[in-house]
């Protein structure tokens, strides 16, 4: 899950860049990435994975979660236990 995670975020961030802007302003501001689903999300072993996806709001281009790209697998037959926190 982390994997994913961190991969949301590089995609999510490359995504805030305006190809369109000419005069070298960059935006600095990351877009809010929010899971979508439970939280926290429990996946049964031997069971399939199904992913519930993601929203990213950037502050200049506003909605990007259709730029989202989640490349992943999850393998539900090992038996892991992973947490997270959001400080």
């Amino acid at each position: 899950m982390k994997k994913l995670f961190y991969l949301l975020i590089a995609v999510a961030f490359l995504a805030c860049t305006n190809d369109e802007d000419n005069n070298n302003n960059q935006e600095t501001t990351a877009p809010v990435i929010t899971l979508v689903g439970e939280n926290p999300q429990i996946i049964i072993k031997n069971q399939s994975y199904v992913e519930l996806g993601a929203t990213a709001i950037d502050n200049v281009d506003g909605d990007i979660s259709n730029t989202i790209q989640i490349s992943s697998s999850v393998n539900t037959i090992t038996t892991h236990f992973l947490q997270s926190k959001d400080d």
